[in-house]
C-alpha cells in the first residue's frame, strides 16, 4: 500500500490518463499536488496526490497518473493502482478520443473540440466478438458506468437548458495554465466517408454555441486499434449508437470491475477517426476533457473511501454495498445476500456474452440486480427485492445446470423456467424488471413459436391473469405487447387480437397503447377498437386519443360515427377524461377531433386569462412543452420521464413559493402521471424546501393517495432513501397516516413491513 508522505491524502478516487498532455491537463486544475512513486517488484508507479471542489465546500482527494496507450496497459496499470490505494473507489478516465459524427441528425453530430461522457451504458469493447461464419457476434460485457457521476453528468446536461455551463470556465482556466488555444473553427472539416475529397457541411444546431464544446453523454467505443476507417466508425455508430472512439476504456473498465470499484470515461473530441486524423485539436480536446471532468466533480459531494481498506480485498462486496459503506456498516450486511447479487451478475454477464440476438431479453434482469444497491436499508435488502434476488438466483443457478441437450439457448430456457415459476410463487411479483424480463420471454415464444405454441402459451398466461387481482400475470401480457413490434404480422395480430379479450381492463389499456407503434390490418385494427370500445374505461380512451394524434388510422376509426359518440358519452361523464383530452388536443393545436367535442372544450375553458395561478391553459403548455422536450431526446428508454422532470425543474425554478406550490399542486392533480412523479422527485430532492411546511405536507398526502400505485410506491421508496432530516420525519408521519390504504398495494406492503409499520389485513 501506498504510504503518502506526510499527507492527510486518501484518495477516494483516481484519474488516468493516457498521454502526457492529458495527464498535464488535468494536474492544472488540481490543487497543491504532491509527488509520489511507488517502487516494487513489479516496478515503479507515478502518482500525483491533490484534490479538487467538491458540492458544497468540500474537496475531492484525488490520485492522477499517467498509464500509457492501449486496453490492455490501461488495465494493469488500473489494477495496480487499487492495489497500491486501497482507498480508491472510483476510477476515471479522462484524455482524448475519435468523435463520431452523424451530418444528418444535428442532435448526434459530435464535432471537434466536444465532449463526450460514458453513460450507463458504460465502455463498449467492439473488438470483443466471435466470429462465425457468414456473420460476427458481440461478446462484449456490460460494464455499467458510475451510476454517481452519471445522474451527475445528466444534471449538468438538465442545467445547461437554462445556460448553466460551469466547464467553460474551467477548461479556459486549463487552456490559460498551459498556453494552449482552440484551433480556428475552419480546420474542422469533416470528409465524406466514401470519398475523402467531398466534405460535408456541418448541420445547423440550436444548442451549440460558437467556439464552445457541446457535450453528449452516451456509450463510447474501445479497442486496441487506432482507428481511421469512416466506414468503421459510422458501423460502430449504427449498431450501438457510439458517440466516441477510443483506446483504454474497455482495460479500465474490466479492471475496475474485477476489482469492485465503479469507473467513468471523460473524453473530448480531437478527430474524426479518418484519414484526416492529425494533433492540431489534441490540446484543446484535452483541456475540454480536464474542464469537464472539474464541473462534474463539483456537483458532487466527496467521493466515499474505502474505510477498511484490507477487508475490501479479501472479500466479496458488490456495486451494491460499496456505494453504501458511509451509510451502513459494511460488515453487518448479509455476506451470502452479496455473493448471491455478484454470482447472479457474473452469470447473467456470461449468458448475454454466449447468446448473440437473444441476449437483450435478460438486459432488464441484470439492470435491476446491478442497481439493487439503491433498496439497502438498515444493513439489508428491502424484503421485495431480497425474495426476488433469491428466486432469480436459483433459477439462473439451475438453468445453467439442467436440460443439458436441450436445443434451447441458456436465454430462453432460464426465461422460460421462470415463466413456469411465476404463476405459483409470489417471490417474482417483486420487481418491475424481472416481470419485464419474463414478458420478453413470452414475445420470443410467441414469435418464433408454430401456431399452436403460440396460441397455449398465451392463452394459459391469459387463463392465469383472468382473476381483476391478479395483477402481477396481467403485467406479463403488457411487456409482451409493449415489445410487440418485434413480432413478425402474424405474431403480432395473434398477440393483439387475442389479448384484446382479456377482462383485465389493464391489459386492454395496454393494448391501445401499443397502437402507438404497431401496423395492423385495417380488419383487424376495426375489430379491436371495435371491442376497446365496446366496455371502456376512462383510462382507455384516454389512451386511444393519445394514439390516434400519432397513428392516423387510429384517428380515423375514432372519428367515424359509432365510435365518436360513444367517445363522447364517456367523456362527458367524465371530469378528468374531459380535462385530459381538452389538454392533450390543444397541446397538440387540435381544435377537435369530433363535432360536437368542441362545445364540451369551450365549457371547460373558461378560466381567467389573467390568473397568475397555475391553471388550465398553463397546464396545457407545459403538456406541450413535455412532448416536444421528449421528441429531442436521444435513446429508447425513459424520455417522457425525463422530458417531464426537465418541465417541472424548470416550472420550479421561480422563486415565488406560492408559484412553486400552485405548479406542484396541478402536477399531482393532472392526468399526466409523469409530471406527478417529476413532482415527487422534485419534493425529494429538495427543490422545494423553501416551500411552508403545510403545504409540504398536503404535497405528501397527495402522492401518497394518488390514483397511480406506482406514485404512491415511488413516494415511499424516495423516503426510505433519505437520510434522516425534515423531509423523511415528514414523509413518515403522512406514510403513518395513510399506512392501511397503502398495505393494500402488493408492491407497496413490503416496505411498510421492513421499516416495522403495522397496520390492518
Amino acid at each position: 500500500m501506498t504510504q503518502i508522505p506526510g499527507s492527510v491524502y486518501r484518495p477516494g478516487l483516481a484519474v488516468l490518463t493516457a498521454l502526457p498532455k492529458e495527464y498535464a491537463a488535468v494536474k492544472a486544475l488540481l490543487s497543491h499536488p504532491v509527488l509520489h512513486s511507488e517502487t516494487d517488484h513489479q516496478g515503479t508507479r507515478h502518482y500525483a496526490f491533490g484534490t479538487m471542489p467538491a458540492r458544497g465546500g468540500g474537496r475531492h482527494e484525488i490520485a492522477l497518473t499517467l498509464v500509457g496507450v492501449g486496453n490492455n496497459i490501461s488495465a494493469v496499470a488500473t489494477t495496480q493502482l487499487l492495489n497500491d490505494l486501497p482507498s480508491v473507489r472510483t476510477v476515471i478516465l479522462s484524455g482524448i478520443a475519435g468523435g463520431v459524427p452523424d451530418a444528418g441528425k444535428a442532435e448526434h453530430h459530435v464535432r471537434l473540440g466536444d465532449i463526450v461522457v460514458s453513460s450507463e451504458y458504460g465502455v463498449i469493447q467492439y473488438d470483443f466478438v466471435k466470429e462465425e461464419t457468414g456473420r460476427v457476434v458481440p461478446r462484449h460485457p456490460p460494464r455499467p458506468s458510475s451510476s454517481n457521476l452519471v445522474r451527475a453528468a445528466r444534471m449538468i446536461e438538465a442545467e445547461a437548458l437554462f445556460g448553466a455551463r460551469p466547464w467553460d470556465e474551467l477548461v479556459d482556466h486549463v487552456l490559460a495554465a498551459l498556453n494552449w488555444k482552440r484551433p480556428p473553427d475552419s480546420t474542422d472539416r469533416l470528409a465524406a466517408s466514401d470519398d475523402p475529397s467531398v466534405v460535408l457541411r456541418h448541420p445547423a444546431d440550436p444548442l451549440r454555441i460558437k467556439r464552445r464544446p457541446r457535450v453528449f453523454v452516451g456509450p463510447i467505443a474501445s479497442a486496441n486499434t487506432l482507428l481511421k476507417s469512416p466506414e468503421r466508425r459510422d458501423l460502430l455508430r449504427d449498431l450501438y449508437a457510439v458517440k466516441a472512439v477510443e483506446m483504454e476504456g474497455s482495460g479500465t473498465a474490466d479492471a475496475a470491475w474485477m476489482g469492485q470499484a465503479q469507473h467513468f470515461v471523460v473524453r473530448g473530441i480531437c478527430d474524426y477517426c479518418d484519414s484526416q486524423k492529425g494533433d492540431d485539436w489534441q490540446n484543446y480536446a484535452a483541456a475540454a476533457a480536464a474542464g469537464y471532468l472539474g464541473a462534474v466533480l463539483k456537483a458532487i459531494d466527496p467521493l466515499e473511501r474505502t474505510a477498511d481498506p484490507p477487508a475490501r480485498r479479501n472479500s466479496v462486496r458488490p456495486e451494491a454495498a460499496r456505494t453504501r459503506a458511509g451509510r451502513f456498516d459494511l460488515p453487518g450486511v448479509d455476506d451470502g445476500t452479496l455473493r448471491r447479487i455478484d454470482e447472479t451478475q457474473a452469470w447473467l454477464r456470461s449468458m448475454l456474452a454466449e447468446n448473440g440476438s437473444e441476449a437483450p431479453l435478460l438486459v432488464p434482469t441484470l439492470s435491476w440486480i446491478a442497481s439493487i444497491d439503491r433498496k439497502f436499508h438498515e444493513n439489508r435488502l428491502l424484503a421485495r427485492e431480497a425474495q426476488a434476488l433469491e428466486a432469480v438466483h436459483a433459477e439462473v443457478r439451475r438453468s445453467r445446470t439442467c436440460h443439458e441437450g436441450n436445443r434451447m439457448s441458456p436465454v430462453e430456457r432460464l426465461s422460460l423456467d421462470l415463466l413456469e415459476r411465476y404463476e405459483s410463487s409470489a417471490l417474482l411479483r417483486a420487481s418491475w424488471e424481472v416481470r419485464c424480463a419474463i414478458g420478453n420471454s413470452l414475445t420470443l415464444a410467441v414469435s418464433a413459436g408454430s401456431q399452436g405454441s403460440r396460441s397455449s402459451l398465451v392463452t394459459r398466461v391469459m387463463d392465469a391473469s383472468a382473476s381483476g387481482e391478479n395483477w402481477d400475470m396481467a403485467q406479463m401480457l403488457f411487456d409482451a405487447l409493449h415489445h410487440a413490434e418485434q413480432l413478425t404480422r402474424q405474431g403480432r395480430e395473434f398477440l393483439m387480437t387475442t389479448a384484446v379479450e382479456h377482462e383485465h381492463r389493464q391489459v386492454r389499456w395496454n393494448v391501445a397503447s401499443a397502437l402507438k407503434s404497431i401496423q395492423l390490418s385495417d380488419g383487424d385494427l376495426h375489430r379491436i377498437l371495435g371491442r376497446l370500445l365496446r366496455d371502456p374505461s376512462p383510462w382507455v380512451v384516454k389512451e386511444l386519443i393519445d394514439v390516434g394524434l400519432r397513428n392516423r388510422k387510429v384517428m380515423v376509426e375514432l372519428e367515424k360515427p359509432g365510435n365518436a359518440a360513444m367517445v363522447l358519452e364517456l367523456i362527458e361523464q367524465d371530469d378528468q377524461l374531459l380535462e385530459h383530452t381538452t389538454l392533450t388536443l390543444r397541446s397538440r393545436g387540435r381544435g377537435g377531433f369530433v363535432p360536437r367535442f368542441a362545445t364540451l372544450e369551450a365549457a371547460g375553458a373558461d378560466e381567467d386569462p389573467g390568473s397568475t395561478g397555475y391553471g388550465r391553459r398553463t397546464l396545457a403548455e407545459d403538456f406541450r412543452r413535455v412532448e416536444e422536450l421528449k421528441a429531442s431526446l436521444t435513446g429508447h428508454h425513459g424520455k417522457l420521464y425525463k422530458a417531464a422532470e426537465r418541465v417541472v425543474l424548470d416550472r420550479i425554478a421561480d422563486p415565488d413559493p406560492e408559484r412553486q406550490q400552485s405548479a406542484i399542486t396541478g402536477y399531482l392533480h393532472s392526468t399526466h402521471d409523469a409530471l406527478a412523479w417529476a413532482s415527487v422527485r422534485a419534493l425529494f430532492s429538495g427543490k422545494l424546501d423553501g416551500c411552508h411546511d403545510d403545504f409540504l405536507t398536503q404535497a405528501l398526502s397527495d402522492m401518497l393517495t394518488h390514483p397511480s400505485d406506482w406514485i404512491r410506491r415511488e413516494c415511499v421508496e424516495e423516503t426510505l432513501r433519505l437520510e434522516d432530516g425534515r423531509r423523511k420525519y415528514m414523509a413518515l408521519r403522512q406514510i403513518e397516516a395513510h399506512r392501511n390504504e397503502l398495505a393494500r398495494g402488493d408492491e407497496i406492503r413490503p416496505y411498510l413491513v421492513d421499516i416495522g409499520m403495522h397496520f390492518k389485513e
